[in-house]
């Protein structure tokens, strides 16, 4: 995740010093602003992160295009550009092989659709529903997940690719 988080935010940088120097002007201020966005950093505790991966940019990777004389749709266009590289490579090293493990170990488990989209009867209690994050998975290669953003989480604090 780090890997996929510093690819995005070098992508950032190069355009920016594109755009620079078709202004005639130094990036250097512009992207320690940049560099200092909480943004960039992934912890447990940094939403700001969680926020970029959902596709909630900072106005300021807009801003600093138009304060070099780029026109504002014309940014738009690039910072989107590289947030649609950025979510591909979420998808393909990270979402993709997650969804197959997973998918693995429902079907280890016999978990089929008509299972999982069958509402729990009423007349049962609770306690007779054991959640996926309680399970242990077949293999070490897959982990629990207790919502849709686990997953993303636990990659960025474990490292994982």
């Amino acid at each position: 995740m780090h890997q996929i988080l510093q690819s995005y935010q070098n992508h950032l940088f190069s355009k920016l010093r594109e755009a620079s120097e078709l202004a005639d002007m130094d990036s250097t201020l512009i992207l320690r602003r940049l560099s200092f966005l909480s943004c960039w950093t992934i912890s447990s505790s940094n939403w700001s992160s969680y926020a970029l991966i959902r596709g909630c940019l900072p106005t300021m990777f807009i801003d600093l295009f138009v304060e070099l004389s780029i026109p504002r749709q014309s940014a738009i266009k690039v910072v989107a550009a590289i947030h649609n590289n950025f979510v591909q490579k979420l998808r393909t090293r990270i979402w993709n092989p997650r969804t197959y493990n997973k998918s693995k170990w429902e079907d280890a488990m016999n978990i089929t659709f008509k299972l999982k989209t069958t509402p729990r009867p009423s007349n049962l209690p609770a306690t007779l529903y054991v959640p996926f994050s309680s399970l242990s998975p077949p293999t070490q290669f897959v982990t629990s997940h207790d919502s849709r953003t686990d997953w993303i989480k636990n990659s960025m604090i474990q490292g994982l690719p």
